[in-house]
Formats: structure tokens, sequence, C-alpha cells
């Protein structure tokens, strides 16, 4: 995973948990120690305890934000053996500009494409169900985005920031608009929803000028 522009790498126990964070020299980072009920605290190789408060890669969620701050990279296909794109996967990957979903991803978690400010353009496919807050919030590039007949509910703050964005086209499967979705997008012209959205949020189309 890439954090601050560095690569880092991870260790997991037998349960799936990850245990150890190395840089790229293999230097032991921190340590995650569990409690019964998954519980983590967060030690460095010195053995002290790191507060949740302290900017480091040991506070940084190794699976949620998996290729976060990847800054080049450019182009992500996600394979049909994934099922769920996790909250923050590919943040601020701002080099990104092209991502093909795969055909088992049901959802798309919070922020997990906020500030790709090279992504041009999305296509959710319809086997995608459920799409996070913010999760394209401010891709400053993002033109157009078609939203697929699969999902029921789209979230809080999912294309604020959007700048660029022109055109939205919402299926008849989605049923509601979350509050902020669409703020301050100042180039939008175009939005088509569907037969079937019945509530849509506070400010939800606020500052698109």
């Amino acid at each position: 995973m890439c954090y601050n522009g560095s690569e880092y790498y991870y260790r997991k126990n037998i349960f799936g948990d990850v245990i150890e964070i190395y840089n790229n020299l293999g230097t032991l980072q921190c340590r995650y120690v569990y409690d019964a009920w998954g519980n983590h605290k967060v030690y460095n190789a010195s053995g002290s305890e790191i507060g949740a408060e302290v900017a480091n890669i040991g506070n940084v969620n190794p699976i949620r934000y998996a290729f976060s701050g990847c800054t080049s990279l450019t182009s992500v296909t996600i394979p049909d053996s994934v099922t769920s794109i996790d909250e923050g996967a590919f943040y601020h990957c701002t080099s990104l500009t092209s991502v093909t979903i795969g055909n088992n991803v049901t959802n798309i978690g919070d922020y997990a494409f906020r500030g790709c400010t090279s992504l041009t353009n999305i296509t959710i496919p319809d086997n995608v169900t459920s799409i996070g807050g913010g999760a394209f919030r401010d891709c400053t590039s993002l033109t157009s985005v078609t939203i697929g007949n699969g999902v029921t509910s789209i979230g809080d703050w999912l294309f604020t920031g959007c700048k660029s964005l022109t055109s939205v086209t919402i299926s008849n499967s989605v049923t509601s608009i979350g509050d902020y979705t669409f703020y301050n997008c100042t180039a939008l012209t175009s939005v088509t929803i569907g037969n079937n959205v019945t509530s849509i949020g506070e400010y939800a189309f606020y500052g698109c000028t």
C-alpha cells in the first residue's frame, strides 16, 4: 500500500488480521494487538503505544485504504473475484484516469475514489447496489457519470466538489439521493433522475450554478 507517497507492506495472522507493517526496506513500523472483540491497539517498533490522534502509518487502515495515495497509479481494473471496493481504497490517487469495475462488485465504500483528480468519467455497472458517502468527492476532472440499475440509494456528499461534472444519469432503481450529493458541482448542466426517486436530501444540488 501507499502512504504519503511511500510504499509499505503488511503481514497478517491466520485470521486475516493485519499484525505488522513494514516500510520498503523491511523495517518494522508498527504492530497491532487485538483483544477478544477485534478491537486493536497500535504499537511502534519499540513497543510504545501510538495514540489514535497521531499521524502515523499505523493509524491508516491498511485494508480499507489499500491504494490510498498511490499518485502514479493511472489505470485500475477490478477483477470479478472482488465483491467490495472498501472505504478509501483509491483515495487521492491523483493520476488515476481509468477505472473498470468488475461484474461481482456490489459495494463501493465511503471515499473510495475521493480526490482522484484525473478521473474524467465513471460508469457504475448494474451489479453495484450500494455507493458510500463521498465516494467520488473532489474528483475535479470528472465530467460524466452513469449509475447502473442495481443502485438503490446514493450516499451523502457523493459528488461534492466535482467542479467539471456536466452530466449525470440516475437509473430507475435509485429511490433516494443523499444530502449534499452534488454540492458545488458548478458545471452541472444535465441531470436525468429515474422515475422511482422519492427522496432528495438537503442541499443536494446546492451551488450548481
